[in-house]
């Protein structure tokens, strides 16, 4: 791919946008501190500018969500979500503009015959429909509900049935690549099995098609705290939101049990609502139907030791893999795979699992052999929804009320849970945010408030930096805002500022 540099300036001279609710300082809440909430935050700052005050509620004591590291004998390991596809635009884009160090994670290499071709033809046209999402929300589109967004691009039909289904329809059989890569990749990234709906089934496959995997050397969870950083947030941690009341003056209180938290123009939920348990009072407002997506349980196990050869039955001196992945021959198996992070000095090994269950004693004994083999890290997650086939129109809305400013990220996750896909929709969130914002009380048109979002560009290669037929030309702008310098939360955490200038290779 030809590759552009984009100069990125801070633009702290453009005139902020009307706000014919919250006047000239509007005050929003974000709830969750994850890839989601933090990509909400930075994107509401991109929209509102300046003046705007960004207060974001996690109830861990850290930014990050679902990315999570944990750190042994200096290196940083991924307990939670891992990999970063690099046709991601705005994952990868902003992570290079934050100053983070891109590296690979290990490859896995596959072989199969004319099926492989068939399955890299049907999620290239799946990625195709899927990339033009960024020149949509460059010009503006906004969702208020994963149904409009999926059939604006033509994805909605794919999560109304399986990937298996939608496979069979496109090859005609169930082959062996089904059965294992397919399989595998899908207990992998979610630990689920291929009655997992088409689109995010294709999704985890993108890497047939072209593109890189990444991760962050920093700890992938650096992106979203030095995307609060850039946002210039005040950050609440450790405090759990249980309520969100509307009040007399046309704004939203925010709750911690019987404490008021503050009053705010727009409230930005990035957080699954199944698991967060905010309770709503919103004077003349019915209440949506509460999500109801089961959410798959994943244990990630770090494990010291030396795999034996005996478990899987591989021949002596023929050496273990460095990846061990489950097909559908081997639902049976308690894990759902087994990666070589990390050959120490001794010969050691340091093996991340995935399993739907905890790891017994004797599982491990068996695998690295009885008292050979030492927990370093374990983590209990309700990583994913259940992505089983559904109608698109039973998501969760976005605009949690109509006529209110509550804005749910997390709605998009009931279809397809990825990290680009929870950026995708914070910036849809921040979108929907100005405009309810911007809208005054004659009903003026909020997108008429829209700042004009510059970018310097210049071309190392004198070719276009898109992707992809799809690719809807330019790559999203990335216009980083300061706020104003001396802020810092109630809770005495720091706000550390974004540079004025970043360069992004695109």
């Amino acid at each position: 791919m030809k590759h552009a540099h984009v100069v990125i300036t801070a633009l702290l001279a453009w005139s902020a946008p009307a706000f014919g609710r919250a006047k000239d300082r509007p005050r929003i809440a974000v709830i969750g501190s994850g890839i989601g909430g933090s990509s909400a935050a930075f994107f509401l700052r991109q929209e509102l500018g300046v003046q705007a005050v960004i207060d974001v509620y996690e109830a861990e004591p850290q930014a990050g969500g679902r990315l999570l590291e944990f750190t042994y004998l200096n290196s940083t390991y991924e307990a939670g979500g891992s990999i970063i596809y690099s046709g991601n635009r705005y994952m990868s884009d902003l992570a290079t503009s934050m100053g983070l160090t891109k590296v690979e994670p290990p490859k896995t290499l596959w072989r199969y015959g004319m099926s492989l071709f068939w399955l890299k033809r049907t999620v290239a046209k799946a990625l195709d429909k899927f990339l033009t999402i960024y020149a949509l929300q460059n010009e503006g589109f906004t969702f208020a509900t994963p149904a409009e967004l999926w059939s604006k691009i033509g994805l909605n039909d794919y999560v109304n049935m399986t990937i298996a289904d939608h496979l069979w329809s496109a090859v005609g059989e169930h082959t062996l690549l089904e059965r294992e890569l397919v399989y595998a990749v899908n207990r992998v990234n979610y630990n689920q099995d291929n009655d997992l709906n088409a689109l995010a089934g294709l999704i985890s496959l993108v890497t047939l098609v072209g593109g890189d995997l990444f991760k962050i050397k920093e700890g992938n969870a650096k992106v979203a705290q030095k995307l609060l950083g850039v946002a210039g947030a005040r950050l609440h941690f450790e405090v759990t939101v249980t309520g969100v009341a509307s009040t007399d003056t046309q704004q939203y209180k925010l709750l911690a049990g019987n404490e008021s938290l503050g009053e705010y123009d727009a409230v930005l939920i990035a957080a699954p609502l199944e698991l967060a348990g905010i309770a709503f009072n919103i004077d003349g407002a019915t209440d949506p139907p509460a999500p109801q997506h089961p959410f798959q349980t994943t244990h990630a196990t770090f494990v010291r030791g030396r795999l034996r050869s005996e478990y899987f039955s591989v021949e002596e001196g023929k050496g273990m893999p460095q990846t061990v992945l489950l097909t559908e021959d081997g639902q049976g198996e308690v894990f759902s795979s087994i990666a070589l992070y990390e050959r120490l000095e001794d010969g050691d090994g340091v093996y991340k699992l995935f399993s739907r269950k905890p790891l017994h004693t004797g599982l491990l004994d068996g695998l690295f052999g009885a008292g050979a083999w030492r927990t370093l890290f374990h983590r209990r997650w309700s990583a994913y929804p259940k992505l089983q086939p559904q109608h698109s129109a039973a998501a969760p809305p976005v605009i949690l009320y109509a006529g209110h400013g509550i804005f749910y990220v997390n709605a998009l996750e009931a279809t397809v849970s990825a990290m680009e896909v929870l950026v995708i929709a914070a910036r849809n969130a921040a979108l929907l945010a100005r405009q309810w914002l911007a809208a005054d009380a004659d009903g003026a048109d909020a997108s008429a408030a829209a700042p004009s979002l510059a970018t310097e560009a210049s071309s190392s290669s004198g070719g276009s930096s898109g992707s992809g037929s799809g690719g809807g030309g330019a790559v999203p702008s990335l216009d980083v805002q300061r706020a104003p310098p001396g802020g810092g939360s109630d809770t005495g955490a720091d706000v550390v500022m974004g540079a004025a200038d970043v360069l992004v290779e695109l």
